[in-house]
């Protein structure tokens, strides 16, 4: 059965300009569509991010938690293409999502690449978070999160690659932002992991 958050689950997650009552009626629009839709499309798409724009960047992840843990597969992944390069810190919440992914990781469509080489993949983080879950295939992208990426500090920052099988790969995401494809991966999957703390200068994305 489909449930929508009781309302004192979003007073901390929104926005300057936000009430609890129009996160309530946007949940109530996607829990239509999905009801309505056998598959995700645009207005799933535009309605899941209106959503999203309704919480703070912080916030953005926990708060869109109960909308994660409701749809089926096909939407469940339509909504993280939709939001996941949005949301940040989601170091905290990283127990309760990876269910989540796991828990849909047969509809993945990273299931699909059935290729058999590995994938060196980086992370730019604090030292004590390297084993997360967002990783990219290029090392710009990392240095730039170690560097602390939109202005967000990081203690500590390394650059860890490792390497990973495609067959463990939960999800490619591509982010607007950077044009690149994120992987989402299990941590306990890494392979190889190495760290450093050189830090190299950020180059210029064309």
């Amino acid at each position: 059965m489909l449930s929508i958050a009781e309302p004192t689950e979003y007073g901390e997650y929104l926005d300057s300009d936000t009430h609890t009552v129009d996160v309530l009626r946007a949940m109530r629009e996607i829990k239509e569509i999905i009801k309505r839709d056998t598959d995700p499309d645009t207005d799933f798409e535009n309605a899941v991010g209106n959503l999203s724009d309704l919480f703070c960047r912080t916030g953005r992840l926990p708060g869109l938690m109960p909308l994660l843990k409701m749809p089926p597969g096909k939407f469940f992944w339509r909504a993280m293409d939709a939001v996941w390069w949005e949301c940040y810190d989601t170091w905290p919440h990283q127990p309760s999502l990876l269910r989540l992914l796991n828990r849909h990781a047969a509809t993945s469509e990273a299931r699909q690449d059935d290729r058999k080489k590995s994938l060196t993949i980086y992370r730019g983080c604090s030292r004590r978070r390297v084993r997360g879950l967002s990783w990219t295939t290029n090392c710009n992208i990392a240095a730039q999160f170690a560097n602390g990426h939109l202005g967000i500090p990081v203690p500590h920052p390394v650059i860890a690659s490792a390497v990973i099988h495609r067959r463990d790969v939960l999800a490619y995401i591509w982010s607007p932002v950077n044009d690149e494809h994120e992987v989402i991966v299990n941590p306990k999957r890494l392979r190889s992991v190495e760290i450093s703390k050189d830090i190299p200068p950020l180059r210029h994305m064309d």
